[in-house]
């Protein structure tokens, strides 16, 4: 089934001088397409020409009827803009709650023949798109806005590379005279070995930074909630799958960056006891964020099974 067919002969003009031309491909349901290409040579140009953004020359732009996809390119654009990551966490994950239902809505209504209000709800959508990004494309250049979107992939793969070294990032420490946990520096473990020492050090790192503890909690609160909120059964296996993976490597790097930053315990990443100890930890935490995961759907499923709100 072709769900858009694109064919540009040329579109956004610089200095009188086309930036793409003679663009042509089918999108089958199902497929997926990339644009590869260096800088300026039009990747955002072509979608913004696709989305309507901008005016072609010839050619056409046939999208399947029923299929919307401007407003939720622009939602994405405007929540990099988003400060705060717990407040852009937050909003990212409400509006793909909405999405979800406001999806099954228009599923629903296609399925038994309610052609008139799917085809209104997509025409609003569209054209609120449409406004909100020809305001903001008005105040700066097609290919300055190009190399502005190019230059964010780049800073944001630079990023990735840096939060992956732990001998080039280090965590952000609020100095104290003395810390809130373990403030006689008492022993957690009664028997003193080359593991129980290095794992009794991640635990006291790990406890003491509040960055850590934050980012622990908000990885098992905000899976919990995808769970527990977002209908389809296959999206609560995968949102669950994805729990499993990214809180077992975010548990290894964190203790890589934690341990192996100093010099003094960087010195035995080579020795047996180091990976014992290392696995034997992670194991433990990620163990603990699976159980505090199953204690807090299982009493929210009992707190909506006692009040009987709808979906319990």
């Amino acid at each position: 089934m072709k769900l858009l067919n694109v064919e540009i002969a040329s579109a956004g003009y610089q200095n009188e001088k086309p930036i793409i031309h003679n663009i042509q491909f089918d999108l089958q349901d199902g497929e997926l397409i990339g644009l590869i290409g260096p800088n300026g040579a039009g990747k955002s140009t072509t979608i913004k020409t696709i989305l309507g953004l901008m005016e072609h020359k010839k050619g056409a732009v046939e999208l399947k009827e029923g299929v919307t996809y401007s407003y939720i390119m622009i939602v994405s654009y405007f929540l990099k803009r988003i400060e705060g990551k717990l407040k852009r966490y937050v909003i990212t994950f409400v509006l793909f709650v909405l999405m979800s239902w406001f999806s099954q809505l228009v599923y629903s209504l296609w399925s038994i023949g309610a052609d008139f209000p799917v085809i209104i709800a997509s025409a609003v959508l569209l054209s609120g798109a449409l406004i909100r990004a020809s305001q903001l494309l008005k105040k700066i250049s097609a290919l300055e806005f190009e190399v502005m979107l190019e230059q964010e992939e780049k800073t944001k793969y630079i990023k990735w590379i840096f939060m992956m070294a732990p001998d080039l990032e280090k965590p952000v420490v609020s100095m104290r005279t003395k810390p809130l946990l373990f403030r006689n520096s008492r022993r957690i473990f009664n028997t003193r070995t080359a593991i129980t020492g290095l794992a009794e050090l991640f635990l006291k790192i790990f406890m003491r930074n509040p960055s850590y503890i934050f980012s622990y909690f908000q990885i098992i609160s905000v899976s919990a909630a995808g769970i527990l909120l977002i209908p389809p059964l296959w999206i609560k296996v995968i949102v669950s799958g994805v729990f499993l993976f990214l809180m077992y490597s975010w548990l290894s790097l964190t203790w890589d960056k934690a341990i192996m930053s100093h010099p003094f315990t960087k010195k035995y990443s080579e020795k047996d006891y180091y990976f014992t100890a290392r696995n034997r930890t992670v194991l433990a935490l990620f163990l603990l964020a699976i159980f505090l995961l199953g204690l807090f759907l299982s009493a929210s499923t009992l707190i909506l099974a006692r009040f009987s709100f709808p979906g319990a």
